[in-house]
């Protein structure tokens, strides 16, 4: 199964969310056109980063025998995609919201990484309890 058709099942569900609702009483930016469009390719980058990762996870250890199983037993990958969406917040001055999805992501997979880290595509944390970055 490829995981870009999973993405595109759940589109029209993203479709539906709104920038700035999500959490009550921080940044009280407007909704403009702008902001939105920004937010959508926003997204899509994440997503795209997301299924290169995977693929990425697949060639490199042969333990990988699905993409279903990378995206849900591999917590290296878990804690990037927390960061991207993290780092994303950090960059927009968000640093409350960021700082808390980062430590959701540290309880979640035992991995930190600092919302405001710059790490590079295809990144490939195996076995990575207790890792800072």
């Amino acid at each position: 199964m490829n995981f870009s058709r999973c993405l595109s099942a759940l589109a029209p569900l993203a479709r539906n969310a709104r920038l700035g609702q999500c959490v009550a009483g921080l940044g009280q930016e407007s909704l403009t056109d702008d902001n939105v469009q920004s937010y959508n390719t926003t997204r899509m980058a994440i997503f795209k980063h997301l299924d290169e990762e995977i693929n990425s996870i697949r060639v490199r250890d042969p333990a990988a025998r699905s993409y279903l199983e990378v995206f849900l037993c591999y917590p290296g990958l878990k804690a990037v995609a927390l960061h991207r969406v993290s780092h994303w917040l950090w960059i927009k001055n968000w640093h409350l919201t960021a700082r808390l999805l980062s430590g959701i992501g540290r309880f979640l997979t035992g991995i930190e990484i600092h919302p405001g880290a710059k790490i590079g595509r295809r990144l490939f944390i195996d076995h990575g309890m207790g890792v800072v970055i």
